[in-house]
């Protein structure tokens, strides 16, 4: 299924990209103008379009096939997408957060996402958190955002 969002691409182009094995589309409003979506395409996973069983199979016995990701043994698939979604149901954190980003942009996470890369120990400083998206708000045309909280 592919969400249509007004003023973007065809119902056809975003159907193919749903149908093509190698290819993804995703949209998020983090980031986007207040009230916007930005729609990203990208390559895909190799096991697009696998489901249930027959993914679990696959990634039981999936090895990369590159060098940067030779390390990893077989299953370690499955192992790794096991903890990530332990990882995602430990979290039940509502809203969003104002952060600086790592490669030091500001932007908008949701706070869920921005406890898990605590957890994860990855860098990330929280300048506010709200319990709505809406309540962080750009305050100038400048692009300086102030916390209504």
């Amino acid at each position: 299924m592919v969400k249509i969002y007004p003023g973007e691409w065809r119902a056809i182009d975003l159907a193919y990209i749903a149908m093509t094995p190698g290819v993804r589309t995703t949209t998020t409003p983090f980031g986007a103008p207040v009230g916007g979506r930005i729609r990203s395409l990208g390559r895909s996973v190799v096991w697009k379009g696998l489901r249930g069983e027959a993914f679990w199979k696959f990634a039981r016995e999936y090895v990369p096939k590159d060098k940067e990701h030779a390390k990893y043994d077989k299953g370690g698939l499955a192992k790794g997408l096991r903890k990530a979604i332990k990882l995602s149901k430990s979290h039940t954190e509502k809203g969003v957060s104002l952060v600086v980003h790592p490669y030091g942009y500001t932007t908008i996470l949701p706070t869920k996402v921005v406890r898990m890369m605590e957890d994860a120990k990855k860098p990330v400083k929280v300048l506010a958190e709200s319990g709505h998206y809406y309540a962080l708000i750009p305050a100038t045309p400048m692009g300086i955002t102030v916390p209504i909280l």
